[in-house]
C-alpha cells in the first residue's frame, strides 16, 4: 500500500496514532519504531509526466478509465463486487466461529457453576467434618480423663484392699502362729502325760 510513498515517487505524511493505556503499550511502541524508520526515508517527488508513449496505448488507457468511472458512478465495480463477496465470506466465518465460541463459553460456564457447586458442598463436609472431629476430639480428652480418673480410683482402691489383705494375712498368720503354738502345747502336754 505505502510502496509508492515510501522510497517512491511521491510526498509523504504520516500520522501515528499512539495511547497511553498500558494496554495498547506493544501497539504503541510497534508504531513508534515504524514511524522511527519511515522518518529516515527521503523522496524527490517529481511529476509522472511521459512524454513518449504510444497515443494507441493512451487512447486505451483513457477508455479504459472512463469506463471505469461510469461503473463507478453506477455502481458497480468488479474489484469491489469481489471484494463485498470475500468481506461476506469472511463475515460468516467469523460468525460461525463466535456462534462456537459462545458454545464453548456456555458450557465453560455450566461447569464452572457445577464445580462451584460441588465445590459449596465440599466445603461444607469439610465443616461438618471438621466439627465431628472437634467433637471427637472432646470426647476422647473426656474418655482419657475419665479413665486416668478410674485408674486413680482403682490404684487407690487396689492399694486398700491390698493393705487389707496384708492386714488380714497377718492376722492370719498370727493366728496361724499362736494355733502352732497352742498345737506345740498341746503335744508338749500330751507327751508329759504320757
Amino acid at each position: 500500500l505505502l510502496q509508492d510513498s515510501l522510497g517512491g515517487n511521491a510526498k509523504t505524511q504520516i500520522i501515528a496514532n499512539v495511547s497511553p493505556s498500558t494496554i495498547c503499550a506493544a501497539e504503541t511502541l510497534s508504531t513508534l519504531y515504524f514511524v522511527q524508520r519511515a522518518k529516515c526515508i527521503r523522496n524527490k517527488a517529481t511529476i509522472n509526466l511521459d512524454y513518449r508513449g504510444d497515443t494507441k496505448l493512451l487512447q486505451n488507457e483513457i477508455l479504459r478509465l472512463n469506463t471505469e468511472i461510469s461503473n463507478l458512478k453506477s455502481g458497480i465495480t468488479e474489484p469491489a463486487i469481489q471484494e463485498n463477496t470475500d468481506l461476506r465470506i469472511r463475515l460468516d466465518k467469523e460468525e460461525r466461529r463466535v456462534k462456537e465460541l459462545e458454545l464453548k463459553l456456555s458450557s465453560l460456564v455450566t461447569a464452572n457453576n457445577q464445580f462451584k457447586r460441588e465445590r459449596e458442598r465440599l466445603e461444607e463436609r469439610m465443616t461438618s467434618t471438621q466439627v465431628k472431629n472437634k467433637e471427637l476430639q472432646e470426647l476422647a480428652e473426656s474418655l482419657s480423663s475419665r479413665v486416668d480418673n478410674q485408674n486413680s480410683d482403682n490404684k487407690k482402691m487396689a492399694a486398700a484392699e491390698r493393705s487389707h489383705f496384708e492386714r488380714q494375712i497377718a492376722a492370719l498368720t498370727e493366728e496361724l502362729q499362736a494355733s502352732k503354738a497352742m498345737v506345740a502345747e498341746l503335744q508338749a502336754s500330751a507327751d508329759v502325760q504320757s
